[in-house]
């Protein structure tokens, strides 16, 4: 069932919640993001996509219309924050501990939780994200919804 998600995909809706111990660290949106995936074997995909502070690349085992992240994924987000008066941009890698990505018709729903925290340890942060997201050459029309 992998062919089901291949393709390129755009985000009506998401975003990643920081949750981090320092206040004012913004949430990322993904409104309007293009997200790609692309089958790695039969039973395995990768979807790539980058919003304006992250990039991720997530490796999933397929399951019918359910794929779930491999252990061992990662996203790299650039966190702006001010820390001390001094505002500045962090990069953070955001450990997935799981991500999902759910096909239902012509919509593929993600869902995803990690951990953060850049060398140093001034911010520590266990983001979450959710959107959904259509095809972005229109084969989701064909689908029924």
């Amino acid at each position: 069932m992998t062919s089901a998600f291949v393709g390129a995909w755009k985000y009506n809706t998401g975003s990643i919640l920081q949750m981090c111990n320092l206040s004012g660290i913004p949430t990322v949106d993904l409104t309007g993001d293009a997200m790609t995936i692309v089958k790695v074997d039969d039973t395995h995909i990768r979807a790539d996509w980058s919003a304006t502070d992250v990039m991720c690349s997530i490796e999933y085992t397929v399951a019918g219309t359910i794929a779930t992240s491999v252990p061992g994924q990662n996203c790299t987000e650039m966190i702006p924050t001010n820390i001390g008066g001094t505002a500045m941009t962090i990069a953070v890698t955001i450990n997935i501990t799981t991500s999902t990505l759910t096909l239902t018709g012509g919509e593929v729903t993600m869902a995803l939780s990690g951990t953060a925290s850049p060398e140093g340890g001034l911010l520590s942060c266990t983001p979450t994200g959710t959107g959904s997201a259509t095809s972005s050459a229109g084969a989701a029309a064909g689908h029924g919804g």
